[in-house]
């Protein structure tokens, strides 16, 4: 509650349009994280609740207890997460996909021979850890390729893709620059077709 305050008052707004819960603390009960995020809805301070990167299993007592209208969670051509999303379609939730281009791979930002340190919070998890790495890093190549064909940039499928999915209310992206910001805008434009749709992850079969 006081962190919501903190950043209220550096937006420098009387309520916050969605402020989430971040993560799940196995130290604290849902009832005390609702009862804390339920006061906040209730005094005006924020207009929505959400849940961000919480697992599935502790969020279903959270959602019993707090009014929680949007679920924040990881949605990629890598990571469908298509238990969550069918979640939140049953509670009628607002699904925001984060994750999207796979944190940098689908960004072209790695070779596949790069190592990470287990305090990197960004690369933790499977994903980066070898031989999915590499696997993950040869099919971003691909996806490249498919994409180039269609006369357009695997970011913008990548992206395209995740918003076609049943479920996914919207995707949040941190582009660079406001020219990455232009480009990746696409995605949101382009039509993307059924067989295409459902090629881009056969391709990590052939990977």
């Amino acid at each position: 509650m006081n962190q919501c305050e903190d950043s209220r008052q550096r937006l420098g707004v009387n309520s916050i349009d969605l402020y989430s819960v971040n993560g799940h603390d196995e130290a604290t009960e849902p009832k005390q994280t609702a009862r804390g995020l339920t006061d906040l809805a209730h005094n005006g301070r924020v207009a929505a609740l959400g849940a961000a990167d919480v697992p599935l299993e502790p969020l279903r007592p959270l959602l019993d207890l707090a009014p929680i209208k949007v679920v924040q969670a990881e949605c990629s051509l890598l990571a469908p997460n298509a238990e969550m999303r069918a979640f939140c379609r049953e509670r009628a939730l607002g699904f925001v996909a984060t994750g999207v281009l796979a944190h940098g791979i689908f960004a072209g930002q790695f070779t596949g021979k790069e190592t990470f340190p287990e305090i990197d919070p960004m690369r933790a998890g499977p994903l980066f850890n070898p031989p999915m790495f590499e696997h993950a890093v040869a099919y971003a190549r691909k996806l490249a390729e498919f994409a180039q064909d269609r006369g357009t940039t695997r970011e913008v499928l990548a992206i395209a893709w995740v918003l076609r999915q049943t479920g996914v209310t919207c995707a949040l992206l941190e582009p660079r620059d406001a020219q990455e910001a232009r480009a990746w805008l696409k995605a949101g434009e382009i039509e993307l077709s059924e067989a295409d749709a459902n090629a881009m992850p056969d391709l990590l079969k052939s990977t």
